[in-house]
């Protein structure tokens, strides 16, 4: 590496000098530079660092100096003195190669509190030069002297302005509001450059009212911590009450939140009640500065982020470089924003199980798959997670409806009671549970006749034009003979589907099993759809309900015979009315529903789970190999051979369920870790089957938590912080167990720049 000779002492800073040399001592020394000057006459004194250390050095004379200078500089030196050309060479240095240093007192101060607080302990800036720039004062020469450095330990010079600061009152002119009107602009915004007069000057300032209120600040902020973090790390309480709250799900804001008021918020009534038990909570509270108590809403939202952030961190370390399965849903929320919950499972080596846990709550914009599709790429960017580690993606994206009704059931069980009859519970379609949709038509088809009565009298008895107004539509819709026919219709479709969507529930169901229901669910309907006598049962049905209801049955839509010339005379005209309900709507309900279950359910998936199946019994095939080989890139003569050698072994798990996949990997990781590098890949098969996820139960409860966070005193909520509330309250026990200190660590680093700190 070569050596430079630069002017050195010029970039000196925050280090007094020792040097005791004469005035006309070279201002040249040798030091390490990084980038080397960009003018050629500068580059031209460089020496090489094998060059004789004992030479001289060169002198610094007014000829060989001109040879330094710039082209545009040699016109401005004509006339000045050697002096002068020094300084004004180091002064084009310091703009036109490094430009300010970044302690200058020119430079305005960081606004981020971190580096703020750092720049403070780096202490005022007192760069040393050999000649500091002089000017004419009273008929003579004056200069900074840097003795006063020594005297004035609060004492900054910039050497851009020639100017003095304080450096106290410049950092803390505005503290607290103490030094309001009293603050001296001459030292800590304009600087000082009257050099006769300084001594004075200077020892008149030090006793200055602003000045020692500005000392004060900055030994207290250098001897403790700003206010936001001694509240956080020594009323940790604030963390305790959100994580209370947050975990139950409870409202931590209150409709009037002023002083005086009786409840305001639990939050704000938490606080109250701890400080009757914490002298100084209490102390902070009464007599600390209004705008600095630290129990806003605005805080509440940094320790909400703070402990969201900790959690995410969590799942992220988990999570990383494993196989993954993705499940996500949408659903509508109480202030009609559509929101995708997204849940990642995964299998956990310590509880040695498949883990399920929420991962966030997006709001969507729109939503259509590509959409969704953005949404998932942003939330596994942000996890690290890449598509290659994704098994499997669940996604349920039935649209969103919503239902109202205005029955009462005073008036249906008064109904009830006097026709001496008992009624089924009437349901509300839901959103999410098609279980609720078979137990709705149930209990309309069963109650028909006194839904009617009851809806009639509510009609009758309001005086609200709307209630009427629904009333006499509803019974209007009801008393037609599609409605009729529908709900005759979907009754057994909807049982079936039931019973078949109870048995998939269940933990203890054994996989083949599972996969033989789907298979005869679909059988059903086929049989359904081609059975004449079950479409005939269903028609007589509708037609003797109506004739109890006096329901008319409509004339068959005539279809319009086109009368063009190259008409197709095999056309096929509907000339009955049980002709039409069966090809337009019995046939076609069935047709997407068969539909549906075989995109839900493809062949591919139901043979991988019938393979898995036979594999935890131990009864496979070669197909059966080939299939979980190829989907979970296993070796096949290895897991071939893995199979054979567990038939002969005792007391190991028996059955095809659920549960059976639980008994192999503890019979795999309890007793003998070696097991899993033996049978590595029967292991890692029941590894990744386990990971993929059979429903979407854990949106479906995410969306039950959703009602209850954001409900409908809560609707304005911010995204933010209903997705760290919600994160709270569905993983309970990781928040539980969370690390305080780890969330005050965030919290430093969330909080914004500018946030009022108490010095």
């Amino acid at each position: 590496m070569k050596k430079q000779k630069t002017i050195s002492n010029y970039f000196k800073n925050n280090t007094p000098s020792t040097s005791t040399q004469s005035d006309t001592h070279t201002l040249l020394e040798e030091c390490e530079v990084d980038n080397p000057l960009p003018y050629s006459s500068v580059s031209s004194i460089t020496t090489d660092s094998t060059e004789n250390s004992n030479s001289d050095e060169p002198e610094l004379s007014e000829s060989n100096f001109q040879s330094l200078l710039p082209c545009n500089m040699e016109t401005v030196s004509t006339g000045m003195n050697k002096f002068s050309l020094i300084f004004f060479f180091c002064n084009s240095i310091n703009e036109d190669f490094t430009g300010l240093h970044p302690d200058d007192p020119k430079r305005s101060l960081p606004t981020n509190r971190l580096e703020l607080k750092d720049r403070i302990w780096r202490g005022p800036f007192q760069p040393v030069l050999t000649m500091f720039p002089r000017s004419i004062i009273s008929g003579v020469q004056r200069s900074f002297h840097k003795n006063w450095y020594e005297q004035f330990t609060w004492l900054e010079y910039s050497p851009k302005n020639n100017c003095a600061f304080c450096f106290p009152c410049r950092v803390f002119k505005n503290s607290s509001g103490i030094n309001v009107g009293q603050s001296d602009t001459t030292f800590s915004q304009n600087g000082f450059s009257n050099w006769k007069m300084a001594s004075q000057k200077f020892k008149l300032h030090q006793t200055s009212k602003s000045h020692l209120n500005s000392v004060t600040s900055m030994t207290n902020l250098l001897n403790s911590k700003s206010i936001d973090l001694v509240l956080i790390e020594k009323n940790k309480k604030l963390i305790d009450i959100t994580l209370c709250l947050g975990i139950g799900g409870k409202p931590f804001r209150g409709h009037n939140e002023k002083e005086g008021v009786a409840h305001r918020g639990l939050f704000l009534d938490l606080v109250r009640l701890l400080t009757k038990y914490d002298p100084i909570l209490k102390e902070h509270f009464d007599s600390g500065p209004r705008n600095a108590l630290y129990h806003s809403n605005r805080i509440q939202n940094d320790i909400i982020a703070s402990i969201n952030t900790v959690l995410k961190n969590k799942l992220k370390s988990v999570i990383k470089n494993q196989q993954i399965s993705i499940i996500a849903d949408e659903t509508s929320d109480i202030g009609h924003h559509e929101q995708l919950s997204i849940v990642v499972r995964y299998y956990d080596s310590i509880k040695n199980c498949p883990v399920e846990q929420f991962v966030c709550m997006k709001r969507l914009l729109s939503t259509d798959a590509q959409s969704i599709f953005n949404t998932l790429c942003k939330v596994i960017e942000q996890y690290d997670i890449q598509w290659k580690s994704v098994s499997s993606v669940c996604f349920d994206g039935a649209a969103a409806m919503s239902e109202s009704s205005c029955t009462r059931h005073a008036t249906l069980e008064k109904v009830a009671n006097s026709a001496n009859i008992k009624l089924k519970t009437l349901k509300s379609v839901s959103n999410t549970r098609w279980a609720c949709r078979a137990e709705a038509v149930s209990a309309v088809k069963s109650d028909y006749g006194p839904i009617l009565i009851a809806i009639q009298e509510i009609g009758d008895a309001t005086k609200q034009p709307d209630v009427k107004a629904k009333a006499l539509g509803l019974i209007h819709q009801m008393k037609t003979f599609d409605f009729v026919f529908a709900q005759q219709m979907l009754h057994p479709i909807l049982t079936l589907i039931l019973k078949v969507s109870i048995a998939l529930q269940s933990s203890n169901l054994d996989l083949i099993t599972a996969v033989a229901l789907i298979k005869s669910l679909k059988l059903s309907l086929e049989s359904l759809r081609n059975d004449e006598d079950s479409f005939t049962n269903i028609y007589n049905k509708t037609l003797e309900m109506c004739k109890k209801n006096n329901i008319s049955i409509p004339d068959v839509k005539k279809r319009r015979v086109s009368s063009k010339i190259d008409c197709n005379e095999t056309w096929y005209i509907i000339s009955t009315k049980k002709d039409e309900m069966k090809i337009n709507v019995y046939f076609t309900t069935l047709d997407v529903m068969i539909s549906s279950i075989s995109k839900r359910f493809k062949q591919e998936t139901l043979d991988l789970i019938k393979s898995v199946g036979s594999m935890l019994k131990l009864e496979t095939n070669n197909e059966d190999t080939k299939i979980i080989t190829s989907a979970f890139n296993l070796d096949f003569h290895g897991l071939e051979s893995e199979i054979i050698l567990l038939k002969k072994l005792e007391n190991i798990p028996k059955g095809s369920n659920q549960k059976a996949c639980e008994e192999w990997i503890q019979w795999f990781t309890n007793y003998n870790s070696d097991r899993t590098a033996i049978f590595n890949n029967f292991f890692k098969a029941i590894k990744s089957f386990v990971v993929i996820p059979v429903t979407s139960c854990s949106c479906e409860r995410s969306f039950s938590k959703l009602s209850m966070v954001k409900s409908k005193l809560r609707s304005t909520m911010g995204q933010d912080r209903l997705d760290g509330l919600l994160t709270m309250f569905i993983e309970q026990d990781i928040a539980y167990n969370i690390d305080v200190d780890e969330v005050i660590e965030y919290f430093k680093i969330n909080t914004p720049a500018k946030r009022r700190m108490e010095l």
